[in-house]
């Protein structure tokens, strides 16, 4: 059905930013429904061939008209982020609003749930922060993000060279460096030198800040930084023994797209208790699960290492029962269809929707307002 669905997000980057990759997802599996992206961190730009309009935090009176004019196009207003997006909240509500929350935030009770439908929650620590706050859990489903389980698969660990272990979730702000767990690694590194930490940083933000944070951590030579965009994911995960993910209480994705891929490919994951997805690597025993402390690491890392086969296997079926991106599109079109049923649009807004999507690859892509940076 066209329309049925509008997306509203924060920055737009799918090959780089894992929130709006998973829309991205989303519209490929069929559901190519018009997104809205609102975010400091990037300039305004009309993506017709998308189907994108992108607006900077500058833009906020243009979102609220976008919303306005965009939202009854659709049956369904799925929002995609976490649940301090009360900017995009507080701007829509015309159509029933599917949330789904992957990062945590600070919103309160009061603040804009009630306009919400229904919740998805993408780790079991995300829905018991939503109870917490008052959110029925009827009104609440587990969706785990999807990815291409045929272009990560899994291959033989890597036989030749010491035990490596793989960090793929570098920030665009210099400032995320202790709630990432950088330096922590980087003392996991010093604490453990026949194992090599490599550190894959990708070329967004301020590099020049970048490499100076890092240079100030003394790092260890078997800590090894690489300043590129990889390509292939999938064969940066094969060269690696296993990957970690050591975030701070509250911070960052619950799922994160570095350790879900990594899985896939057979490569089991050494994270914290504070990672939202550490229940399910725990009961599923595809990878080892600590304490945020360097003891901790030690001592995990070493359970890594004497059982990387076994939990190479649980890593890759892990990612098979929960993370396919068939069942991902699946589970979000049924919720989609359970919400449909609440609004029908007018004929109008179907034309209209109709129109803008079948036409917009026709047409140039002009900038709404320049603002490099922002």
């Amino acid at each position: 059905m066209r329309g049925l669905v509008t997306y509203w997000t924060g920055i737009w980057d799918p090959g780089r930013e894992a929130v709006s990759g998973q829309v991205e997802a989303l519209r490929r599996g069929g559901r190519r429904g018009i997104v809205v992206s609102y975010s400091r961190g990037q300039g305004s730009k009309l993506l017709f061939k998308e189907g994108v309009v992108r607006l900077s935090r500058r833009q906020y009176p243009s979102l609220r008209a976008l919303a306005m004019l965009l939202e009854p196009l659709g049956r369904v207003t799925h929002v995609v982020g976490g649940l301090g997006d009360w900017h995009l909240l507080r701007s829509l509500g015309r159509r029933p609003v599917l949330l789904t929350v992957a990062v945590p935030g600070g919103i309160e009770p009061s603040d804009f749930v009630g306009k919400v439908s229904l919740f998805a929650a993408e780790s079991e620590t995300l829905r018991n922060d939503l109870v917490t706050i008052g959110v029925p859990p009827d009104r609440i489903r587990i969706v785990y993000p999807g990815i291409d389980l045929a272009r990560f698969s899994p291959s033989p660990l890597p036989a030749a060279g010491p035990f490596r272990l793989l960090f793929a979730s570098t920030p665009s702000n210099v400032r995320e460096l202790q709630v990432r767990g950088i330096p922590l690694l980087a003392e996991l590194a010093r604490a453990v030198p026949d194992v090599e930490i490599v550190v894959l940083w990708r070329r967004w933000g301020n590099e020049q800040a970048a490499r100076e944070a890092l240079e100030r951590l003394s790092p260890p030579r078997n800590f090894e930084i690489v300043f590129r965009d990889a390509a292939d994911m999938a064969a940066e995960y094969r060269r690696c023994h296993a990957v970690a993910c050591c975030y701070a209480a509250g911070f960052g994705k619950s799922c994160p797209n570095s350790i879900v891929e990594a899985l896939a490919c057979g490569r089991p994951a050494l994270v914290t208790s504070t990672v939202g997805i550490s229940g399910l690597i725990g009961r599923a025993s595809a990878g080892v699960v600590t304490e945020r402390t360097l003891d901790e690491l030690v001592g995990g890392l070493a359970e890594l290492r004497r059982r990387n086969e076994e939990l190479s296997r649980n890593a890759r079926a892990l990612a098979v029962s929960q993370f396919d991106v068939n069942v991902f599109r699946a589970r979000y079109q049924a919720l989609y269809e359970e919400l449909a049923g609440c609004c029908q649009p007018s004929a109008f807004s179907c034309q209209l929707a109709a129109t803008v999507l079948d036409d917009a690859a026709a047409r140039p892509s002009p900038h709404l307002t320049a603002h490099a940076g922002s």
